[in-house]
């Protein structure tokens, strides 16, 4: 049996519903954000927002997409329950008269190996000067003997609303039927290439017409 696939744990907001606050007015929306930033247990001082839907033209998933991180219906937190408590906590939104949860992911390993990684580095300035600091990971590779066993994780060195689910936690959205996931592949990369190739043979690009 081959390794886990590692990938990029999205809600896909094109073809389901997200959320917002319901008063944008008295939410300060980046620090609601970075308290999951923290990586520290958020139970204890947890005062929930209001929610809502920002469309009510597309279908509701069992992810929703909302500033800090995933958002889970009840029927999602009762399929992957053991998965989603043995690595964060989830805390309640109300949405109506409707519950959702958002997770507060609170595994987090240093799993990436950048001198092996494609990352595109920037300048940024601090207290002590101009620092270089991650912009983005172009290709990523993790580090097999770190991420053994893990189900679903933050990287604390890069962007904290990003989290990583290794292909045990696909599976089991898959097994319980859950809808409005989207699993961006990022390791290892020849699944990331094979990938690839099978996206391309089932669309292939037109030729261009001889001149």
């Amino acid at each position: 049996m081959g390794r886990d696939t590692i990938s990029k744990l999205q809600p896909n907001i094109s073809a389901y519903a997200s959320l917002t606050f319901v008063d944008l007015e008295r939410v300060d929306v980046l620090e609601y954000s970075r308290q999951f930033a923290r990586l520290e247990s958020l139970k204890a001082n947890w005062r929930p927002p209001a929610v809502q839907y920002q469309s009510d033209d597309l279908p509701i998933g069992d992810i929703l997409s909302l500033p800090g991180g995933p958002v889970f219906s009840k029927r999602a937190c009762d399929t992957l329950q053991e998965l989603l408590t043995e690595n964060g906590e989830l805390l309640p939104l109300y949405c109506g008269e409707t519950v959702y949860y958002a997770f507060n992911v609170l595994t987090a390993i240093e799993a990436v190996n950048l001198e092996r990684s494609n990352v595109e580095w920037v300048w940024a300035l601090g207290s002590e000067g101009p620092r270089k600091k991650i912009g983005r990971v172009l290709a990523y590779e993790f580090i097999p003997e770190t991420v053994a066993g893990c189900v679903i994780f933050r990287v604390p060195s890069l962007y904290y609303e990003e989290v990583f689910v290794t292909s045990t936690f696909e599976q089991s959205v898959q097994a319980g039927g859950l809808e409005g996931f989207s699993f961006d592949l990022l390791w290892p990369q020849d699944a990331v290439r094979a990938a690839e190739r099978e996206r391309a043979a089932r669309h292939p690009s037109r030729k261009r017409r001889r001149a």
